[in-house]
């Protein structure tokens, strides 16, 4: 069944891409965050 593991191929590198961007969103917000809570100081 090559189609399905090319299937399957594809769905795994989507969700790493989608697992890469959301950890890259999530150091963002966590830096900005920690920003904000040091100015406030």
């Amino acid at each position: 069944m090559p189609a399905m593991s090319a299937l399957l191929l594809v769905l795994a590198v989507v969700s790493a891409v989608i697992a890469a961007l959301a950890v890259h969103e999530l150091q963002i917000w966590l830096e900005r965050w920690a920003y904000e809570r040091h100015a406030q100081d």
